[in-house]
């Protein structure tokens, strides 16, 4: 039985035709929304969140979630988490980690826009030891400019190695809660 996600179709301000979700909408894989796509409710990504257009609530930012799990290899090559959106402003108003395997050897991981200009996240090795769980107040975690500021307009929000690639550990999955404005 295929899963069905029900919208309505109904004009917003400008008489346009936009496609309003209701309820816990949950996807997996890549899902892109094109167009003005309103969606209420709880809203997680599991995989990747291509929004090309404002993500609202009754004209108001809504946050949306992406889940990824990064191996070491991907860590130390770098990683786009959250999509550019031309004109938008990825905003990270909230983040959790979970750590698989001792991190060793490198200086951080940071969650900063594409072009290395505003870091949200400072992750630091002493921080991603197995089983831990990585907070923005936890331990010796910083937060950057572009935490609830946002990252530069136009850029995707993506994890960078800082220092010696790092070694020992397996992956870490990421959970970051953001707004687009």
């Amino acid at each position: 039985m295929a899963n069905v996600l029900n919208y309505t179709d109904r004009p917003d301000s400008s008489g346009d035709n936009v496609k309003q979700f209701t309820g816990t909408v949950n996807m997996t894989g890549t899902t892109t929304l094109s167009g003005a796509t309103t969606l209420s409710g709880a809203v997680t990504a599991t995989s990747s969140l291509d929004v090309s257009d404002d993500l609202t609530l009754n004209s108001d930012p809504i946050a949306a979630t992406v889940v990824s799990t990064l191996t070491l290899a991907e860590l130390n090559a770098g990683a786009t988490l959250v999509p550019a959106v031309s004109g938008k402003q990825i905003k990270v108003v909230d983040f959790v980690a979970t750590v698989s395997g001792t991190f060793a050897d490198l200086t951080s991981y940071t969650l900063e826009d594409s072009s290395s200009s505003i870091v949200a996240l400072t992750l630091p090795v002493a921080d991603l030891g197995d089983g831990d769980l990585v907070y923005p107040d936890t331990g010796t975690v910083s937060v950057g400019a572009g935490f609830l500021a946002g990252v530069t307009s136009g850029e995707s929000l993506d994890v960078a190695l800082q220092g010696s690639s790092g070694t020992g550990g397996t992956s870490i999955t990421m959970s970051i809660t953001y707004i687009l404005e």
